[in-house]
């Protein structure tokens, strides 16, 4: 498994859990379950992974925001409004001030990247099919 080995991973999952100030038993309860422990396919030990570190990312918005980006886990149920598309922003667009005042850079900058909308992928944003669907996001409520 290329993401590094695999025991290690349990032991972050407890760095973490105990930066947050959990107690040791429920660390250790935590580990003792599936969900603590790494297994399936490799892109499934990657979506575990990715979702332990989302976790341990609470604290850090624009940083979780970005990992899901670039990854597209977790897989996020993305609520049922009207008109909305079936995924999350992937980048800001640009303020209406930047329209009046930078009008011939931000020109450039828009001309390179596509458009200035929120589905508009930015330069590492490369991965195919990301982000996934959750498998339940056409349940609702979700269970």
């Amino acid at each position: 498994f290329g993401y590094g080995k695999a025991r290690e991973v349990p032991v972050a999952i407890q760095k973490s859990m105990e930066q947050y100030g959990i107690a040791a038993s429920s660390v250790t309860a935590f580990l003792s379950q599936e969900v603590g422990q790494l297994s399936g396919t490799d892109e499934e030990k990657f979506q575990q992974i990715i979702t332990q570190k989302f976790i341990a990312l609470f604290y850090q918005g624009y940083e979780a925001y970005a990992e899901f980006r670039r990854t597209g886990y977790p897989k996020v149920w993305l609520g049922t409004l009207t008109g909305a598309t079936d995924h999350i922003p992937r980048r800001l667009t640009y303020p209406t001030a930047e329209y009046l005042i930078n009008e011939k850079n931000l020109s450039e900058a828009i001309a390179r990247m596509g458009e200035d909308t929120y589905e508009t992928r930015i330069w590492w944003d490369v991965r195919p099919g990301l982000p996934f669907r959750h498998p339940l996001q056409d349940v609702f409520p979700p269970n």
